[in-house]
């Protein structure tokens, strides 16, 4: 038989290389910017904030870079003139004392928890030390006294004395209380009136240390509003110091304390404690005048002599 011709293996296609991936667009950050970027330590600043990432009603705290995520932000909204608040047209009155880099956080009331925004830093510095005062030329002598004018001859005015102002009214008293249940925590006075810059004295064994408080109306559920009122300057609370808190309540409602501490930024309302709002009397009326008494006849001219 005839040799057979040697085996040659049908060659193989080249392989194509694998298409290539389009490169990835990097992370996009949230649209929010603020300005200036840069302000001095223990200056009150107003910083402007805008874009479309912003929330109405937005609550804002810079917290030092350095914080694990946003810890220390509800004390800097307690704080008064402090490191956040509410943003009103825009913008959020502050005054940082750390000269350090700044994060900005955020939170609104439909989600009271602070998150940080990315890329959005706030730098504090120091302010530069006061310019030296100007060097004084040489003191010149005081001219000579001058002699004083005659007396006057128009009578001496009556020292003015102010109109008394009407005294309000005593808050209606109201019934003693059962003694509150657990948490041990006490409030003074338990009535206040509307609209008026008040002081509510806080002691008790339950009450934490840097104690963070709210005064919201009973009727909302849970501490619904809590962090609003904190945030608001001269609102419904604010963090207690040795022992007191400044509010100013416009609701003439019944109201539950809500509380919150750094260590746990979450507001629970305490049980049995509650801070009764009732509106001011009005001012008494001005005391009425005496009726006029008509001037008297004209005279009459004598006869002719």
């Amino acid at each position: 038989l005839p040799a057979l011709p040697p085996f040659t293996p049908p060659s193989q296609p080249a392989l194509m290389p694998p298409p290539t991936l389009p490169p990835s667009s990097p992370p996009s950050t949230p649209d929010i910017h603020i300005w200036p970027t840069t302000i001095y330590a223990g200056v009150p600043s107003t910083i402007q904030l805008d874009g479309t990432a912003l929330p109405t009603n937005a609550i804002v705290a810079f917290v030092a870079a350095i914080q694990p995520g946003c810890a220390g932000a509800l004390q800097a909204v307690a704080e008064a003139g402090g490191g956040g608040g509410v943003v009103r047209d825009g913008v959020v009155n502050v005054q940082l004392r750390e000269a350090v880099e700044h994060k900005l956080c955020i939170s609104h009331e439909s989600a009271p928890i602070f998150e940080a925004v990315a890329g959005v830093t706030l730098v504090v510095v120091l302010a530069p030390p006061p310019s030296p005062p100007p060097s004084h030329p040489p003191l010149v002598p005081p001219p000579p006294p001058l002699t004083p004018p005659p007396p006057s001859s128009l009578p001496a005015l009556p020292p003015f004395t102010p109109p008394s102002q009407p005294a309000l009214m005593p808050p209606p008293t109201l019934p003693p209380s059962s003694p509150p249940s657990t948490p041990d925590i006490h409030i003074w006075p338990t009535t206040i009136y509307a609209g008026v810059p008040s002081t509510i004295q806080l002691d008790g064994t339950a009450l934490p240390t840097n104690a963070i408080v709210a005064f919201v109306a009973a009727i909302q559920p849970g501490c619904a509003g809590a962090l609003q009122a904190v945030a608001e300057a001269g609102g419904g609370g604010g963090v207690v110091r040795d022992g007191v808190v400044n509010v100013q309540l416009r609701e003439a409602v019944e109201h539950k304390l809500c509380i919150s501490h750094e260590s746990a930024p979450i507001f629970e309302a305490v049980a049995g404690v509650t801070l009764v709002v009732v509106l001011a009397p009005p001012p008494s009326p001005p005391p009425s005048h005496p009726p006029l008494v008509p001037p008297p006849p004209p005279l009459t001219p004598p006869p002719p002599s």
